[in-house]
């Protein structure tokens, strides 16, 4: 009898570790391997955790999480005030939002003209949340391009795409400030149609027109392919009561030459005003017929010779 009870529990201790055994393998194979969760014993409790880990997450390319990983950091919030009067509230300083694509790593920023126009003060907040003034660098109303410069280094700028490669129907993705609260928002769509033609602040524009969500804000904010490659720089959106999913942006070309000659154009005025001892819209509307006139000339300020310009 005796013997049999030992024989019993031996049978009944061997079952116990055997089920031990396989429930920590199993755990262990599970947790380390598909990814679930780890027993931990710490006493007499039993608890389980997910894995810690310090391996970088790679995202499948040509998807949306790969082209926000590769992009977020290029993407800007803008904020604005101006001061205006009114008849009925007197003076007061109106407050304004939206969004910019940083285009160096020195700090130039390019965003529409109607985000930053007539602003007294302009506020550049980075993804990392520090934020700093911003320059007006120059502003061309026709194209609703303009280009702001911050005193910073070591940014990330986006990548400039080929817009004439655009396949109406292609995954796009837009990243901005909607609000003027959200900086960072991401949103998805299609490209609807290339080459639309609309009429906005009575500019005509041919723009690119997709399905991603837009609202107040979005605008100077940067539209991508799935190479996370900028091929668009939002600047409308049309709503209405039965209205919805219609955004625009200007194509990445257009957007790329307009901000050459903005770029050219405003460090010439600044250096001019400068060395004259005037402020730079204080130069003349003739003198600035002159620069576009001479675009294809490179030119420099000879101090030695009265300030004149001379072809280098």
């Amino acid at each position: 009898f005796v013997l049999s009870l030992i024989i019993d529990f031996l049978n009944l201790f061997y079952q116990i570790l055997v089920s031990m055994i396989f429930s920590v393998l199993g755990s262990y194979i599970y947790g380390h391997l598909i990814g679930g969760y780890v027993i931990v014993n710490r006493g007499t409790v039993t608890m389980y955790e997910v894995p810690s880990t310090d391996k970088e997450v790679k995202y499948e390319e040509n998807t949306i999480p790969f082209v926000v990983n590769k992009v977020q950091n290029s993407i800007v919030a803008i904020t604005t005030s101006t001061l205006t009067n009114s008849h009925v509230m007197g003076q007061y300083v109106k407050e304004g939002a939206g969004s910019g694509v940083i285009v160096s790593k020195d700090g130039y920023i390019v965003t529409n003209t109607h985000v930053i126009k007539d602003a007294n003060n302009i506020t550049v907040k980075l993804p990392n949340g520090k934020e700093y003034p911003a320059e007006i660098v120059g502003s061309d109303i026709t194209s609703d391009i303009s280009v702001l410069k911050i005193k910073v280094n070591n940014l990330s700028p986006a990548v400039f795409g080929d817009s004439k490669k655009l396949i109406v129907g292609e995954t796009l993705i837009a990243i901005g400030n909607p609000l003027g609260e959200l900086g960072g928002t991401v949103t998805s769509g299609i490209l609807s149609a290339k080459d639309r033609e609309l009429t906005l602040n009575s500019q005509t524009m041919n723009l690119l027109q997709f399905s991603a969500a837009i609202n107040p804000g979005n605008s100077g904010g940067g539209l991508f392919n799935l190479n996370g490659e900028l091929i668009g720089i939002v600047n409308a959106k049309t709503s209405g009561s039965e209205v919805e999913g219609l955004g625009f942006a200007i194509p990445s070309n257009n957007a790329k030459e307009i901000i050459k000659l903005v770029y050219f154009d405003g460090v010439e005025q600044q250096e001019v005003a400068k060395l004259l001892g005037i402020s730079k819209g204080a130069i003349s509307q003739r003198l600035q017929t002159i620069y576009k006139k001479r675009r294809k000339w490179k030119w420099i300020v000879n101090l030695k010779e009265n300030c004149q310009f001379q072809k280098k």
